[in-house]
């Protein structure tokens, strides 16, 4: 079977090629490995062998990788990872979420950002000397210098450079999906990204 999770991380790190989509690879796995492996790594497979390396994935439990999938929407990735886990009979065994709801929070917003509100986060967090010019190479600096945290002040500070929607997501302000929580009868999450 751990031949087969290489022909996985393999087949997944070319979902994930292309500089736009390793950016938001590298963004969803910021809490979960070391800031030199994400930002010295320059492909996609690097980051799915510290995954390993650190029992984060098995041949027996990719739910983080499930749970990636998931959120970024790569639908081939997320045919890969089904894939797999029929085929080795794998069960989620999610015990809880891999992901927080920070990290989700963050990235779905993210990917509202415009190039007028990239050059706006720039200008409020004084960055301009990095010559930025995309989202995710801003957060992962922000996260790195540790100006942006799961801290409530700094992301009400992110969240006002922000369009609506994005806004909305950040502060976990999605009144549609959490009436669409309530009619499916499941589980609530909570009202915002820092509690109920």
């Amino acid at each position: 079977m751990t031949e087969r999770l290489k022909i996985l991380k393999r087949d997944l790190s070319r979902c994930y090629r292309g500089v736009r989509r390793y950016r938001w690879f590298k963004c969803i796995l910021f809490d979960h490995l070391a800031t030199g492996d994400i930002t010295n790594s320059s492909i996609g497979h690097d980051l799915f062998n510290k995954l390993e390396e650190k029992g984060l994935i098995s041949p027996t439990d990719i739910n983080l990788l499930l749970e990636v999938t998931e959120l970024s929407r790569v639908e081939r990735a997320k045919d890969l990872v089904r894939r797999y886990m029929i085929d080795n009979d794998v069960q989620n065994t999610l015990d809880g979420p891999k992901l927080s709801y920070y990290r989700k929070q963050l990235y779905k917003a993210m990917r509202q950002v415009d190039p007028g509100e990239l050059q706006q986060v720039i200008a409020f967090y004084e960055i301009a000397q990095y010559n930025y010019t995309n989202i995710w190479d801003v957060i992962l600096h922000l996260e790195v210098e540790k100006q942006l945290t799961d801290d409530l002040d700094q992301i009400q500070s992110l969240a006002g450079c922000l369009n609506q929607r994005g806004k909305d997501i950040l502060l976990g302000n999605e009144r549609q999906e959490q009436v669409q929580v309530r009619e499916r009868g499941t589980q609530e999450q909570p009202t915002s990204i820092f509690g109920a």
